[in-house]
């Protein structure tokens, strides 16, 4: 079989966009497969990529990264759904997490979504927040401080999170 110049250039292509196409799927589904250490029986899944866990007062979720997607996430919610925290654990990396937090005060229906440093604190570097709101932020994540520190000892605790876990 006698191809031209043309047809070889076009199946050389194809291969390579092939080839590209199954690498990237490979590297996505280790990926996903590496949320399989957080997953545990007494998870139920409701929906789509997600695993529940309600217990002792607070809501937990594990969320698988979507098809193609490099970024799922770990949640834990209060029953009162006023302070949530969501740590993403990066890709390849197995104790690094980035932390945020949504935390609401129902008393001035302030909410923010706040990311946190190593010790728990706001993340300014990755936040641009006005005067204004960065202060009444500061003040709302110092109020909840207890339950901040007690939720991610939670999740430590939940998911083996190690105790060389790295946030970034």
């Amino acid at each position: 079989m006698n191809l031209s110049k043309n047809q070889k250039i076009l199946l050389a292509v194809i291969g390579i966009v092939l080839i590209l196409f199954v690498v990237f799927n490979a590297v996505w589904l280790m990926n996903y497969k590496s949320y399989d250490r957080f997953e545990r029986d007494d998870y139920t899944r409701p929906f789509g990529s997600s695993y529940v866990l309600s217990k002792d007062g607070f809501h937990y979720n594990i969320k698988y990264p979507d098809y193609l997607q490099f970024s799922g996430n770990l949640g834990i919610t209060n029953e009162a759904d006023t302070l949530s925290m969501i740590i993403w654990p990066q890709a390849f990396k197995s104790n690094e997490y980035e932390v945020g937090i949504i935390i609401y005060d129902a008393g001035s229906e302030y909410s923010f979504y706040l990311y946190l440093d190593s010790d728990l604190n706001m993340n300014h570097d990755k936040m641009n927040l006005t005067e204004e709101s960065s202060d009444i932020a500061e003040k709302l994540l110092e109020e909840r401080r207890d339950e901040i520190e007690e939720m991610y000892s939670l999740a430590e605790n939940e998911w083996n999170l190690s105790s060389d876990t790295k946030i970034v």
